[in-house]
């Protein structure tokens, strides 16, 4: 199993609370360090750890909005009704299951115009902790990780991406 992030296990929702911002805080910092500047996110996902706090991450998620079609076996996402996270209004927040080659506290996506996401993609040749991978559904997606950090970001194309408000 995955090494404990600094939350676990949440089981109460100021921890999870708690959680969200830190993500939020920590992706700042990352997309700061790697592009340099702090990009706006819309989507929040928690990396559950323990079945039991998937559970009960999974519970309040779900009475946050409804469920999104892109929800998927190891993720479920929610449209949150009204969810504001350090000043960035979240309109996907998810929860994913257990995974031992999770081990971060959660990810944001961060949204770009086709040209923006054209000029991040070329600071991948200059910067190991930049990287274009491709989602599950095959889109291309830059991957900012760094070693120091317990979140992980990615920056998707808003063209490429469903309606997702």
């Amino acid at each position: 199993m995955a090494e404990a992030h600094r939350f676990s296990p949440i089981q109460e929702r100021g921890t999870l609370y708690e959680a969200l911002d830190y993500i939020a805080d920590s992706a700042g910092a990352l997309s700061k360090h790697l592009v340099g500047v702090k990009l706006p996110f819309d989507t929040l996902t928690l990396f559950a750890h323990y079945n039991p706090e998937h559970e009960f991450i999974d519970s309040v998620v779900r009475n946050l909005g409804n469920v999104s079609t892109l929800s998927h076996e190891s993720t479920l996402y929610v449209k949150p009704r009204n969810l504001i996270v350090r000043d960035h209004r979240i309109k996907l927040l998810g929860v994913r299951v257990p995974d031992p080659d999770r081990p971060q506290v959660g990810y944001v996506d961060f949204p770009v115009s086709d040209s923006g996401y054209k000029q991040y993609k070329t600071l991948q040749l200059n910067n190991r902790g930049i990287t274009e991978i491709y989602s599950a559904s095959g889109t291309p997606i830059i991957e900012l990780r760094d070693n120091d950090s317990d979140v992980l970001g990615y920056i998707v194309k808003e063209s490429s991406r469903e309606k997702t408000s």
